[in-house]
């Protein structure tokens, strides 16, 4: 048979298409000789000469041959003909995570938490046994993979994660291919140790891990720069100003693990991947996920990454249980969230809730407190407020305007300024959803039909109801930030009275504290926290009630670390706030800034005492 119009071949594989080509090998679909589809990885011809490359690429292939775990690509072959090295890997029938990152960023997905849990608990898995195998003599080799990144791991049609390229992989034996000061891995996804060539470990994964993470949780980048040089700066830093600025949708817990595990010196994250994981568990309970494949599965169908399944198809809608074509009508959006949206952010009643009252309604209640605040003493009786109203309101007041916070179930879920801060069509026109033509447009629509403006975007399908919802929380997050550009007024808490309760525990910290903490770290500059910590500077700091729940708070582990040591039986107990910030700068367990943020967080939710704190 002529071989004429026959497709190539390596080996005994037949080459198909190429689906991607790397800086170091191309990967192309193939065919074995029993019919079976599968991939091969062939060095870049140019390359076939390089002993460097041809080692890194063998490397590879025995290291990855000896990995037969669910979460790994598998090597199932590798040899090499005519000068080609190549290896035959199992066919992944997904996309990659790169790929669905970028499109989620692009289209402004919502991104359902057990979507991210299922994908980084598998990913944890993959590393866990990774970090632990052993050779056919039960020898540790002791391997790191170096570029856990978005564009190598890969996701079937079930779901299910797949780590592959360990490309620049290191363990016991390919060490000698690795010098010292030598920077591989991906820009943007290596550890603060790696980006400056020093020594790595496991930990240096779970960092990598954790950028993930954070990325999936904020679809944004965490450490881009203006260039490379400017990328790598922020990496060495740690720099989690991009986490800190988008991260008002992720609960606190799962906010802590992430930052645990970006913690700038890998003794301060966790231990190991299986440790890691265990905690993203924990952290997810709420949410009522398992880390399972079918969590990941239903987001990235939604999202259009596999094939669909079920009703939910190319412009239908779902909308309590039903499936339609048709736009949904005020009262449907006001209930959209129930079958329609799916995903722990997200409920009917918190949509329902609000869009469908103001303030005049909610200010409900009997008074249970009431003081007059100064700038210095709000935040401390904002706290103090906050700690007598599991469900109910505060409300600030101040000559010309007001700002009352919804409380329900000890957490704030809303925020209405009398004077209308931030406004909605602010919001849309800041992150480019709509243009200033199309929200003044919308804005005289929306009144000429008696619709919020929320409201008529989502009935005319101009935003999704989850788009809605995101902006509405940032917000809520802004305005409760805005109560502490207030220079001096009432503060009054009111509880409603069929869900009185009595003061919270210490142990039991309202979530309204870590949302307060987050708004604090957001809007409060070095200029005001000086300004409130500098009557106390050299007054003596003293626990004021038992050892609190400091995760409860939303602290980063710096922080935390700083408020310990100030707490019942702590290093530091006893000495001044001046002393304290030096000595835990000094010993590098935080930034003088952080430091100051974590005690001036303990003084105002009454952990910690200082005479004269929050004093005019």
């Amino acid at each position: 048979m002529s071989a004429v119009g026959r497709a190539p071949m390596i080996g005994p594989f037949q080459l198909g298409e190429r689906l991607g080509v790397g800086g170091m090998a191309e990967v192309f679909v193939a065919t074995a000789p029993d019919g079976s589809k599968l991939a091969v990885k062939r060095i870049l011809p140019a390359l076939a000469r390089d002993r460097e490359f041809c080692d890194m690429f063998w490397d590879e292939a025995r290291i990855t041959r000896s990995l037969e775990h669910p979460n790994v690509v598998r090597v199932l072959d590798y040899g090499s003909l005519d000068g080609d090295l190549y290896m035959a890997l199992e066919y992944i029938d997904g996309p990659s995570l790169a790929r669905v990152l970028r499109k989620a960023a692009r289209e402004r997905a919502e991104v359902d938490l057990r979507a991210v849990v299922s994908l980084g608990a598998q990913l944890l898995s993959a590393l866990d046994f990774v970090h632990h195998a052993t050779s056919e003599q039960g020898q540790p080799l002791s391997i790191v993979h170096r570029d856990v990144s978005p564009g190598n791991v890969m996701l079937t049609q079930s779901g299910r994660v797949k780590l592959g390229d360990f490309g620049i992989v290191r363990s016991e034996i390919v060490a000698r291919r690795t010098q010292p000061g030598e920077l591989k891995g991906k820009i943007g996804y290596m550890s603060p140790e790696q980006a400056l060539g020093g020594a790595v470990d496991g930990r240096s994964d779970l960092f990598s891990t954790g950028i993930i993470l954070a990325e999936f949780l904020t679809l944004r980048p965490l450490f881009l720069g203006k260039n490379e040089i400017d990328t790598l700066g922020r990496t060495v830093q740690a720099d989690l100003s991009t986490w800190h600025r988008f991260n008002h949708a992720v609960p606190i817990a799962l906010r802590n693990v992430v930052e645990r595990a970006l913690s700038r010196s890998p003794d301060e994250r966790y231990a190991s991947a299986r440790e890691m994981r265990q905690a993203l568990l924990d952290a997810a309970r709420h949410c009522r996920s398992t880390g399972d494949e079918p969590e990941l599965k239903a987001w990235l169908t939604t999202l259009g990454m596999l094939e669909p399944q079920g009703p939910e198809r190319s412009g239908e809608r779902v909308i309590a249980g039903a499936r339609t074509n048709a736009k949904p009508s005020p009262n449907e959006v006001r209930s959209a969230a129930r079958g329609a949206v799916q995903g722990p952010h997200r409920s009917s009643s918190e949509l329902e809730r609000v869009l469908a009252i103001g303030l005049p309604t909610l200010r409900r209640g009997r008074e249970v407190w009431s003081v007059e605040f100064s700038k210095r003493s709000l935040p401390l009786q904002l706290f103090l407020a906050l700690r007598r109203v599991q469900t109910g309101g505060v409300e600030l007041t101040e000559e010309g305007r007001s700002l009352y916070l919804e409380v329900r179930g000890g957490r704030i879920v809303a925020a209405h300024d009398s004077t209308g801060q931030h406004p909605l069509g602010r919001l849309l026109l800041e992150e480019s959803i709509l243009d200033q033509s199309e929200i003044t447009r919308a804005i005289g629509e929306s009144r000429r039909t008696g619709l919020r403006l929320g409201e008529y975007l989502v009935v005319e399908r101009r935003i999704r109801e989850s788009v809605l919802l995101r902006l509405l929380r940032v917000q809520m997050e802004r305005r409760l930030g805005s109560c502490f550009d207030y220079e001096r007024g009432r503060l009054v808490a009111l509880v409603v009275e069929e869900a009185r309760v009595a003061t919270i525990d210490l142990d039991q910290l309202p979530e309204a504290f870590a949302q307060v903490v987050s708004a604090l770290r957001l809007g409060l500059g070095q200029a005001a926290l000086s300004y409130h910590l500098e009557p106390v500077l050299d007054a003596v700091v003293l626990p004021a009630l038992g050892q609190a729940d400091l995760p409860g708070l939303g602290l980063t582990g710096p922080e935390t670390r700083s408020l310990l040591t100030t707490l019942e039986g702590g290093a530091l107990e006893g000495r001044s706030l001046r002393k304290i910030v030096d000595t835990v700068h000094e010993e590098r367990l935080a930034r003088p800034k952080e430091a100051q943020f974590a005690l001036f967080v303990g003084l105002s939710a009454g952990l910690v005492h200082a005479s004269g704190f929050g004093k005019s």
